[in-house]
């Protein structure tokens, strides 16, 4: 199991939330959410992936 317990950085934050931003902006323009649920759940899960990603690409 993947033990992580390192604090995030001010990059990683900025790292997340342009990521967010961006996948968040192509998907409201190709998909017309309907459903809020289903939308809470991508949006938590690119989140999540972000945070990995950060954590990962951005060292130090």
């Amino acid at each position: 199991m993947l033990k992580i317990n390192r604090k995030m950085s001010i990059s990683h934050l900025f790292f997340i939330a342009i990521l967010y931003a961006i996948a968040s902006t192509i998907l409201d323009h190709f998909i017309h959410w309907d459903n809020r649920f289903i939308t809470g759940l991508f949006s938590g899960l690119i989140i999540l992936i972000g945070s990995f990603l950060a954590l990962f690409i951005i060292k130090g």
